[in-house]
């Protein structure tokens, strides 16, 4: 099924150079020109949203530095919980700053991009403590790179929103994707990462609908997807640990984490798919099952909370979590308005026009971000003390 003719072509931008040619995600094996119904589409930009922050602040509180000591906390506690107020960190804000781009790009990806990058920039600047410490980096090291990837910048989680929100229009999509990743890394690899969590993000939204997918297909569907060999052949042994249901925690040792993951962006991507696609029925029990693993889970997580989210919405989030996370210096009404601007875009020239983005509350975002900062101390202290005290 074919959007309809009122739907402005998503622009796909200038030709790119040969060195970016080579980074092109290339073609999907699902159409974004399937037009999903209204309410799924809501159910899923709200999932996405709420999905990946539940699952990052999950993901930050219960943040460990071995696989054992992951276990032992969940064998104690019976169930991984969240603090009275729960912050997710910047991935769920590098989406909030993803759907304010969209909006101001008027359908036309260049703008996006830019849009995107001054948002970026902002929020590194709003965060004084860790701009300096890059500028000294860079002022030791002689680099000319900012350390960007702590600051908002995930590509990942970018990923699965946008392939929701671009979803019904045309395949050019996949550019604005790739765009998105290219502010965050020059890495083929990570690039190639982030497409094909917009691709299993497409498959996801695609659930309960007439275009619905089995998940058996969803590992072959990726492979066709990627020309990376490596990432084509860590691919096709998780399709073959999926066809005889082995765990997440076995799937992760095979990739090289028997004892905790090290937060390693592409790695994080496979294993969250694989955790989404071992455990679609249930948002609890593929968020534990990664918690599990131990170490640096928060960004793992979080991409396999976007993907729940989407397939399940917010009804498939516990409650027990859901009610604690707060999106603050952004209320429930700020991220509602967004998903109702948001859910059908853009129906034609006018409706551009007409959705333009909510104000981004600069001094509220700098008190949320000492507060996140105050907040992470107090984990951190809190951890220290539980190893050093409790054995």
């Amino acid at each position: 099924m074919s959007p309809p003719e009122s739907h402005p072509r998503i622009s796909q931008g200038p030709i790119l150079s040969t060195r970016d040619q080579a980074r092109s995600p290339g073609e999907s094996p699902i159409s974004w020109s399937t037009v999903i119904p209204t309410a799924r589409r809501e159910q899923a930009i709200a999932g996405v949203l709420l999905g990946g922050a539940t699952a990052e602040s999950l993901g930050q509180v219960h943040r460990t530095l071995n696989r054992r000591t992951a276990i032992a906390r969940l064998r104690r506690s019976r169930k991984f919980r969240l603090p009275q107020r729960a912050w997710p960190n910047h991935r769920t804000h590098s989406q909030l700053m993803a759907i304010q781009s969209v909006l101001r790009s008027r359908a036309n990806v260049d703008d996006f991009a830019d849009a995107l990058r001054h948002r970026l920039k902002w929020y590194r600047l709003s965060q004084p403590v860790r701009s300096i410490a890059s500028w000294l980096f860079r002022i030791a090291t002689q680099s000319k790179k900012h350390l960007i990837a702590s600051y908002g910048n995930d590509p990942m989680v970018r990923a699965s929103l946008l392939s929701v929100v671009l979803q019904g229009h045309n395949d050019s999509a996949l550019r604005w994707i790739q765009r998105s990743s290219l502010l965050a890394s020059r890495d083929d690899d990570v690039c190639q990462a982030a497409t094909l969590v917009a691709i299993a993000a497409q498959k996801a939204q695609m659930d309960r609908t007439r275009y619905a997918i089995s998940n058996q297909e969803v590992f072959p569907m990726l492979m066709e997807a990627t020309k990376n060999e490596s990432i084509a052949d860590r691919l096709k042994m998780l399709d073959g640990f999926l066809k005889k249901r082995r765990s997440v925690t076995h799937a992760a040792a095979a990739l090289g984490y028997p004892n905790g993951l090290t937060g390693n962006m592409v790695d994080s991507a496979l294993i969250a798919i694989y955790a989404w696609a071992r455990n679609t029925e249930s948002y609890e029990r593929c968020i534990t099952q990664i918690l599990r693993l131990g170490g640096n889970t928060s960004h793992t997580a979080s991409i396999a909370g976007c993907l729940c989210g989407i397939q399940h919405g917010i009804q498939g989030i516990p409650e027990r979590w859901l009610e604690r996370v707060t999106l603050f210096p952004n209320g429930t009404s700020w991220v509602e308005s967004y998903v109702e601007r948001i859910r059908d875009w853009p129906h034609g020239p006018e409706d551009i026009q007409k959705a333009s983005a909510l104000p981004i509350m600069p001094i509220r975002q700098l008190i949320r971000n000492a507060l996140l900062r105050l907040n992470r101390m107090r984990l951190i202290a809190a951890h220290l003390i539980q190893r050093i005290f409790i054995r």
